[in-house]
C-alpha cells in the first residue's frame, strides 16, 4: 500500500477552507544550507529594517544553492503567529515554532538531508520535513 504525500493533511485541516473556495496547493521549498540566529535582546526586523522586533527568540534561515528560500522563526509566547508566505520581495516561507521546539528542530537540520519547508496556505500550517524517504537506522 503506497503513501501519497501530496494528499496528506494534519488532523483534516482542509475543513477550514471556506465553502465555495478551492484549496491552494502546498508550497514546498527544499534547502541545503542554513544559518542560525539566537538573539539575546531586541533585533532589527527583516520585514521592516527601520523597526526593532523583540518578539522572536531565534531563527534558522534556510538556503538552496545560496539563495534564501525561507526561515523558521521561534517565539516564546502563545498563541503563536501564523506561518506564512512572504511573496514580495523575498518569495520565501516563514514557518513558526515555539522556542521549546528549537533543540528538536536544530537536531533535524544538523543530521538529516535533504530537507524542505512546507506551507499549506489554506490553513497556515507549516512543516519541516525530509524531502525523500529515509533509510531505517541511526544516522543512516
Amino acid at each position: 500500500m503506497g503513501f501519497d504525500e501530496s494528499s496528506q493533511t494534519s488532523n483534516d485541516l482542509s475543513e477550514q477552507v471556506p465553502a465555495g473556495k478551492s484549496e491552494l496547493p502546498s508550497i514546498i521549498k527544499k534547502f541545503d544550507k542554513y544559518k542560525i540566529f539566537y538573539w539575546s535582546t531586541a533585533h532589527i526586523s527583516l520585514d521592516n529594517p527601520n523597526s526593532m522586533n523583540s518578539d522572536s527568540e531565534a531563527a534558522i534561515y534556510c538556503y538552496l544553492n545560496g539563495q534564501g528560500i525561507g526561515r523558521m522563526i521561534f517565539y516564546n509566547f502563545e498563541p503563536l503567529p501564523a506561518s506564512k508566505y512572504i511573496a514580495s520581495p523575498w518569495n520565501q516561507l516563514e514557518i513558526v515554532f515555539h522556542i521549546n521546539r528549537f533543540n528538536d528542530i536544530i537536531n533535524i537540520v544538523r543530521y538529516e538531508k535533504t530537507l524542505a519547508l512546507t506551507l499549506n496556505p489554506n490553513t497556515s500550517y507549516g512543516t519541516l520535513s525530509t524531502e525523500d524517504l529515509e533509510p531505517v537506522g541511526e544516522q543512516e
